[in-house]
């Protein structure tokens, strides 16, 4: 089990999930590299059979710094929104693929201000990737009809979208290509340390707890006190002693962490190499064996000040260093951030402005919920400098619910808007302000929201919701109903495999307290045979999963992917043409060319 004290682990944590809480560069290659017609069919906005295709692909929504973006592009991006039921998680998509779309105005007005452009190989190269995935005798006439079809474009007019796409990645490497890695660079980055840290914490924050008898302090009492404790250290005092009785570093309690850490690999911009920041990796590396780091201001996994003793340093350059490689890594890694934090603060000041207040409300909503996530960092102690106010969170939330209820009249029937509203009237039902009159009135209009949402989508969730909200409103024989409905839901729906049986048992397991709260003990019993039945099922499929794994490891098994009821086959994969890192794989049999 990891040690939930020992730094390597919270490397190991931001190092997999760290890039999960920010753009990072994957905000440039969010969409795919091609601008296509199409319309997901619970968009509910856009209909294409009112208007020509061509009006409807040219037809603008919004600008950004006068640049159109068009009712097009954001379709086709919309097509490529896969998995995503109605709802408030397809509303935030949608604003997210709006986000996504200024960002890409923004790369490519800084492209054009820069002087990058994409060379004719690079669209050549694109094109044909795209054409030979539909097989390698595909005719002109073919290739011509797939472009119509599949696009709304002729061949020049979608030659010259796949060359304002090419802008992007030729900025990036523009940006790499400018930075200069010296070899002692290169070299470094398999160089570790062993350190001693003592952080007198100024913040709480929950990704570090603090040990028994370690409190926060004002900013100045604690950079006070870690220089006391330096001067002690440097004195001759035991710096494993100092650490135990005063430190809010992770490997505190066992008088540091000693075990050998990166000492150049940065986990990211915010944390670096060492967890503590910037300036902590600075004051190691000027640091020799055996001496102490200056007291510096953390920033990263915590707030404080923090000094360390540097222990040991190593550099076990592997037999295989590839200098050429790793300098492309770090060229990369460092043009990267660069690139990123200029975009953010080009997309911050630029002026964007809607024609359609549709996708102004959903880009609105997708900048709340960025702000939730950065607030949710600031709890944990990670409040980045656009961390939002109290003030501006109100601000912003109050101009999407008037946005999203001005959008529930224009679309009385969109589930997805519908469940935005019911979302923010029920962190609302139970605020410290509302009456238990006006608790009674949001959930009635939750009632009527939920109502409306399971009209056109089905969702487990907001069933349940409903039901318990009938509940609520002392109606059990309505909420009676949609318990019944679930569970008939679910036996026409049978589980197949270890997903949908844990999916199907929770769903069983609250059917059964559901029943009992409505007084259907009958029914109840009835789940709860089910129940018994899927944990015995669970178990005999866990088994034969256990064991397939163990077949598979075997040496010269052959990994055959079976869907259910399928047949077996070895089927290869390849990314699909122009996708971005981490797009879903296609086969490589081509798909049918529409006939002309």
């Amino acid at each position: 089990m990891a040690d939930p004290l020992s730094i390597a682990t919270w490397r190991n944590i931001f190092t997999k999930h760290g890039q999960k809480l920010g753009w990072g560069l994957a905000v440039l290659f969010g969409l795919p590299l091609v601008v296509g017609f199409g319309m997901n069919q619970y968009s509910g906005h856009v209909n294409p059979q009112a208007v020509s295709a061509a009006a409807a692909q040219s037809s603008t929504f919004a600008t950004v710094n006068g640049e159109p973006i068009t009712q097009g592009e954001f379709a086709a991006a919309l097509r490529t929104v896969r998995g995503t039921t109605p709802g408030e998680q397809f509303a935030v998509a949608q604003g997210q693929i709006v986000d996504r779309l200024v960002t890409l105005a923004v790369a490519r007005q800084e492209a054009k201000a820069r002087g990058v452009k994409a060379s004719d190989a690079d669209v050549d190269r694109a094109l044909a990737q795209e054409r030979d995935s539909l097989g390698k005798n595909i005719s002109d006439a073919e290739w011509e009809n797939y472009v119509q079809s599949m696009h709304n474009m002729s061949l020049s007019d979608y030659r010259d979208a796949m060359a304002k796409q090419a802008l992007i990645p030729a900025l990036v490497k523009s940006f790499q290509d400018e930075e200069k890695i010296t070899p002692d660079e290169a070299r470094n980055q398999s160089a570790e340390v062993k350190l001693t840290s003592v952080l007198i914490p100024t913040a709480a924050s929950p990704m570090m707890p603090l040990p028994k008898g370690v409190t926060v302090l004002p900013d100045a009492d604690a950079k006070k006190k870690a220089d006391a404790l330096l001067a002690q250290a440097k004195g001759g005092g035991d710096i494993g002693a100092i650490a135990r009785a005063n430190s809010a570093d992770p490997g505190a309690q066992r008088g540091g962490d000693k075990t050998w850490r990166p000492e150049y690999q940065v986990m990211s911009p915010q944390f670096g190499a060492l967890s503590y920041g910037k300036d902590f990796d600075e004051a190691v590396h000027k640091t020799q064996p055996g001496q102490f780091t200056d007291v510096v201001k953390a920033s990263g996994l915590a707030q404080g000040y923090v000094f360390a003793k540097l222990l040991e340093r190593r550099n076990n350059v592997p037999k295989d260093f590839d200098a050429k490689k790793v300098t492309d890594q770090l060229k990369q890694q460092r043009g990267g951030a660069k690139i990123e934090a200029l975009i953010l603060a080009k997309v911050k000041s630029a002026q964007i402005v809607f024609s359609d207040p549709d996708k102004k409300a959903f880009y609105d909503l997708s900048k709340l919920r960025q702000m939730d996530q950065q607030r949710m960092m600031a709890q944990l102690g990670q409040a980045g400098p656009d961390a939002p106010t109290a003030e501006t969170y109100a601000r912003q939330q109050k101009m999407v619910d008037d946005e999203m209820e001005a959008l529930l009249k224009k679309h009385p029937d969109d589930p997805s808007v519908a469940l935005v509203v019911a979302a923010s009237l029920k962190t609302k039902r139970y605020a410290k302000d509302t009456t238990p009159a006006q608790q009674d009135q949001i959930r009635d209009r939750l009632i009527l929201l939920d109502e409306t949402a399971l009209k056109t989508t089905e969702d487990r969730n907001t069933r349940f919701e409903l039901a318990d909200l009938y509940r609520d409103k002392k109606q059990p024989d309505l909420a009676d109903k949609q318990y019944a409905l679930l569970s008939r839901l679910l036996n026409a729906d049978p589980p197949y495999d270890v997903n949908t049986m844990q999916t199907a048992l929770d769903t069983r397991k609250r059917l059964v307290s559901s029943f009992r709260a409505v007084n259907q003990p009958a029914e109840a019993d009835k789940q709860q045979a089910e129940v018994t039945k899927l944990e015995q099922q669970l178990t005999v499929e866990r088994q034969k999963q256990a064991e397939a794994q163990k077949a598979q490891a075997a040496p010269g098994a052959v990994n055959l992917n079976v869907p259910p009821g399928g047949n077996a086959s070895a089927t290869q994969t390849v990314p699909a043409p122009g996708a971005a890192k981490g797009t879903p794989p296609v086969q490589t049999a081509p798909p049918p060319v529409p006939a002309k």
